[in-house]
């Protein structure tokens, strides 16, 4: 069973690297990438525990809820316009700032954008948490 150290180094390798992927295809240029991927490196680091804090290793329903296939694909389902809409107002908040490119805009665009790889880290991050327990001889329960 991987433990935390395990999934902090896979969460947040891949937050960072989706966070990238997905700036870059929206044309970031580098210093907007930059930013992506340090949030996206936190936001996965961050997400890498989350299905432990919610099934407690120690507990006889580890793996329960929060390492559900069904309830996670539910959840994800669910607020996948809400990831959208808030991935889209970031983006076009970077988008007005980098009409001037003065400190504010360095500034403004590098919260934007490192909030904006956080959140793609979160969901990247968590959801390797789930493959990599997945990957183990336990895997992971439909429902809970």
């Amino acid at each position: 069973m991987p433990r935390i150290k395990e999934h902090i180094k896979t969460s947040s390798s891949i937050g960072a690297i989706s966070a990238g992927v997905w700036s870059h295809k929206h044309g970031d240029n580098a210093f907007e990438i930059i930013c992506s991927i340090l949030g996206g490196y936190v936001g996965g680091k961050v997400a890498a525990g989350w299905p432990d804090v919610i099934d407690r290793p120690t507990s006889p329903n580890h793996r329960s809820i929060g390492h559900g296939i069904l309830p996670n694909f539910v959840l994800v389902k669910s607020q996948r316009n809400n990831f959208f809409v808030c991935l889209n107002a970031l983006q076009k908040q970077v988008d007005d700032f980098k009409k001037n490119n003065t400190l504010q805009y360095i500034i403004l665009a590098f919260v934007s954008k490192f909030i904006w790889g956080f959140i793609i880290g979160i969901v990247f991050g968590y959801g390797t948490h789930l493959l990599t327990d997945f990957s183990t001889d336990r895997g992971l329960p439909i429902i809970c």
